[in-house]
């Protein structure tokens, strides 16, 4: 389609040659029939200049569908949308749309004006050459020296400014969405004047990128009118004298300018499209620094997860690695514990401790597990030490409740238990069926029959029967009233109150039956009849589960509870020995009551 386009616009020429030589030499028929023949041939070209555009584009559709799926598919493999949320990499999202849009868009369109380019300059030139050969010599030093000068002078500026402004209209529409999103949390906080502040501040950021860069491209256009000063006159000057003195014809001054822009044109491609460049450099840049974050295109990272798979039992993502984003690159860090030996701090040796992550199809066992956690990629702060030489187990149909300060590690018991934290040394045997309750539970886009299904349910396994007797039970049959039926497409998370979204999760359990269910503080917004309601019933189902909560009502619902007292330090008790303590506290109490 490139050669065919270049052919066009080289017999274009040739005909135009000819056709103004009969209007220079009053040729009246051979001007006439020239200019029917140009006509016809124009119109015949249409077809090839459209295409041409159409197959442009649908290229960069076709990149923008397969690159767009090799990330989408990466980023929910192995939890690389955690392991990203844990890097400095800001806006994602725009990175995996606005940017790879823009990026195969662009670079579809510069690589075609790239082979353009040089298929016109060795067209061109050889007519060029055929005509005058210096000219064609003088164009090239020319452009050459306009191109050097362009790339050094205007190139890394444009490149960062391009880079930065990027970024900083993403964190202002990232802010925009924030407040959409918290508006009801904002309204009660009357946080209206911080939110605004903040909101204007980011937008003075992205308006003085912006100055800052009509700066730039003010100089740019500058230049590039001083740039084009003597080369749209050069060819006509060279070609005159000849003219004047009878030797070439009055087309050939035509040709030689047409053959002279082609050539200028091409060999100018990259100072003509020296702000598309800096574009395309600076989203390659931000989607280039998320691959690395994610292992895509890299040979050896898939070789090592395998590696990692057939030593540790099949665990998959649970080792990913942390990234940290720099301005010119992205150094990829181990998301592991160096532990030195004398005072079990992190340290710098070689020698490497991570939590094994182990999937079994036995009871949840935890052997000599040490927590600290994860060091931020741009973090000074050292590592903290949360669980120390923990050992149990739960076996099926026992449960354990978690018990502690606010920041003593009963969350981040859990995320080691998930896989998501892996900072630390010890075993933890893990049934694959299992299923986490958050205290602020997940409310997926769709409808209300696909909330209780979520994760990993199908309609075709769940009759609506079964689901709106699971609502029944949970006391929210009501809902399916108000929101008009299992069918109804809502913003679920502004549609139901804490209390309502914390009984749909109870459901939700319920249906799955896990083998291991993990809730953090999932009753929290409960009533206590609620909560002991659907305790009670999820100790019939003859499952596992570990909870955490502050509430002494739901220690009768557990098998097991452990304390945490400070970093490190725990105790574990059974039930009833726990509850005694309770009793023995009080009674050694002063105050209490006799």
């Amino acid at each position: 389609m490139i050669c065919l386009t270049v052919g066009v616009d080289a017999y274009n020429s040739i005909l135009f040659s000819k056709w103004l030589t009969a209007l220079n030499e009053k040729d009246e028929d051979e001007y006439y029939s020239l200019l029917v023949m140009i006509i016809f041939f124009h119109l015949a070209a249409v077809p090839v200049t459209t295409f041409k555009d159409y197959v442009i584009e649908r290229l960069a559709v076709g990149w923008r569908d397969w690159l767009a799926h090799q990330f989408i598919e990466r980023y929910f493999e192995d939890r690389n949308y955690l392991t990203v949320a844990y890097t400095d990499i800001d806006n994602p999202d725009q990175r995996l749309t606005d940017d790879i849009k823009n990026m195969t868009t662009t670079g579809t369109q510069l690589v075609h004006a790239l082979l353009l380019a040089i298929l016109h300059t060795i067209m061109f030139g050889i007519i060029l050459c055929s005509i005058k050969p210096m000219l064609f010599y003088v164009l090239i030093g020319y452009t050459f020296c306009g191109t050097v000068i362009t790339g050094v002078v205007f190139g890394p500026p444009l490149v960062r400014i391009t880079y930065e402004s990027l970024k900083a209209e993403a964190n202002l529409r990232f802010g925009l969405i924030r407040v959409q999103e918290n508006a009801e949390s904002v309204a009660f906080y009357k946080g209206e004047s911080d939110e605004k502040s903040y909101l204007l501040d980011m937008l003075r950021i992205v308006l003085t990128i912006i100055k800052e860069g009509l700066l730039w491209m003010w100089a740019l256009g500058a230049w590039m009118k001083v740039y084009y000063l003597m080369i749209n006159k050069l060819p006509i000057l060279l070609i005159a004298p000849e003219y004047l003195e009878g030797k070439v014809k009055y087309g050939l001054i035509a040709q030689t300018n047409i053959a002279f822009y082609y050539v200028y044109s091409s060999l100018a491609v990259l100072v003509t499209k020296a702000s598309e460049l800096s574009r395309l450099a600076a989203e390659v840049k931000r989607i280039n620094a998320l691959a690395k974050a994610m292992h895509i295109f890299q040979d050896g990272a898939a070789d090592d997860d395998e590696e990692d798979d057939a030593s540790k039992g099949d665990t998959g993502a649970n080792n990913r690695t942390t990234t940290k984003e720099t301005e010119d690159s992205v150094e990829t860090e181990e998301n592991s514990l160096i532990v030195d030996a004398e005072d079990g701090q992190p340290g710098n040796e070689k020698q490497q401790q991570q939590i094994e992550l182990l999937q079994t199809d036995g009871d949840l066992v935890l052997e000599n597990l040490t927590v600290w956690t994860p060091k931020h990629p741009n973090s000074t702060a050292a590592s903290e030490l949360l669980v120390s030489g923990l050992s149990l187990s739960v076996a099926n149909g026992e449960s354990l409740l978690i018990m502690g300060g606010s920041g003593c590690g009963k969350t981040s018991l859990l995320r080691a238990i998930s896989g998501l934290w892996t900072t630390g040394s010890g075993k933890i045997y893990c049934p694959k069926d299992t299923l986490f309750v958050p205290q602020s539970p997940y409310m997926i886009i769709g409808t209300l029959r696909a909330q209780l299904l979520y994760p990993h349910l199908s309609s075709e396994e769940v009759s609506d029967e079964k689901l709106l007797e699971m609502l029944a039970f949970v006391h929210l049959e009501q809902v399916v009233g108000r929101v008009g039926g299992l069918d109804a497409k809502l913003n679920w998370k502004d549609t139901l109150s804490i209390g309502e979204q914390q009984r749909v999760a109870f459901a939700r359990l319920f249906l799955h039956r896990p083998k291991v269910a993990f809730l953090d503080e999932a009753s929290s917004a409960l009533d206590h009849t609620n909560e002991a309601r659907l305790y009670g019933h999820l100790s019939s189902l003859g499952c596992s589960y570990i909870s955490i909560g502050h509430r002494h009502s739901i220690v009768k619902h557990h098998t097991q509870v452990i304390n945490f007292s400070g970093p490190g330090q725990h105790t574990l008790d059974t039930r009833d020995e726990f509850l005694q303590r309770m009793r023995d506290d009080l009674a050694s109490t002063p105050d209490s009551p006799k």
